[in-house]
C-alpha cells in the first residue's frame, strides 16, 4: 500500500514534473554510494500560485512528516546555515524554498549569491574551508544529499545553469484538486522508502 501510495505521486500533475521529482527522492539515499557522487541538482521553476511548493513539500514527505513551509530552509537563511544543513541531511532531500525576484538591488545580489554558491557546492561536492579561532582547520559542511529548490526567476549565469536540471512548472501542471488526498497519502511515504532503503 505504501509503494502504491508513493506511485501515485505521479498522478499529482504532469509527468514532466511528477516523474523527475520522484526520481530526485528516490535517488537521494544513494547519493553517498555513488562514484562519483551525483553533480546536479534540480530546479522547480515557476510562477507563484503553481503549487511548486506544494509538489516539493509532498517529495519531502518520503523523508518524514512535513506539513508546511515552516521548516524549510529558504533564500533568507545565510549561506552558512544553508551549508552546514547540506552536510547535515546526508542521503536525503534538501528543500531550499522561494528564490524570488527582489525589487530592492541589496536583497537580490544577496539571493543571486546564495543560489549560485549553493547549486555550485552541490555540483562540485565542495564546500568553503574554516579556521578556528588558533589557526587550526575546522572542517567543510560539503553537501550530502541532493538539493531542489523552487523558484520564481533562474540564476543569471550560464555555467551555474548547466548544473541544474530544470524542471518548469506551468499554470495547471500540478492538479489542485488531486493534492489534498495526495496529502492524506503522504503518512504512507516514508514506509515506501524505508522498504526501498532495506531493498537497496
Amino acid at each position: 500500500a505504501s509503494i502504491e501510495a508513493s506511485l501515485s505521486f505521479l498522478d499529482v500533475g504532469s509527468h514532466a514534473v511528477t516523474l523527475p521529482l520522484l526520481c530526485l527522492v528516490y535517488l537521494s539515499p544513494l547519493t553517498t554510494i555513488l562514484t562519483p557522487l551525483p553533480n546536479f541538482s534540480m530546479y522547480l521553476f515557476g510562477q507563484s500560485g503553481t503549487f511548486k511548493t506544494t509538489a516539493a513539500i509532498l517529495a519531502l514527505c518520503h523523508f518524514g512528516d512535513f506539513r508546511g513551509v515552516e521548516n524549510l530552509s529558504n533564500f533568507d537563511d545565510t549561506v552558512g546555515i544553508l551549508e552546514k544543513r547540506s552536510f547535515a541531511l546526508k542521503d536525503i532531500l534538501h528543500v531550499v524554498d522561494d528564490y524570488h525576484p527582489s525589487h530592492h538591488k541589496h536583497n537580490a545580489a544577496n539571493r543571486e549569491n546564495t543560489v549560485q554558491k549553493l547549486i555550485r557546492n552541490y555540483s562540485n561536492r565542495t564546500a568553503r574551508g574554516r579556521l578556528n579561532s588558533d589557526m587550526t582547520e575546522k572542517g567543510r559542511y560539503e553537501p550530502r544529499g541532493m538539493l531542489l529548490i523552487t523558484a520564481e526567476e533562474l540564476p543569471t549565469i550560464e555555467s551555474t545553469l548547466a548544473r541544474v536540471c530544470i524542471v518548469e512548472v506551468g499554470d495547471g501542471a500540478i492538479i489542485k484538486e488531486r493534492l489534498t488526498p495526495m496529502q492524506d497519502k503522504a503518512a504512507l511515504f516514508p514506509l515506501a522508502m524505508s522498504q526501498y532503503i532495506a531493498w537497496v
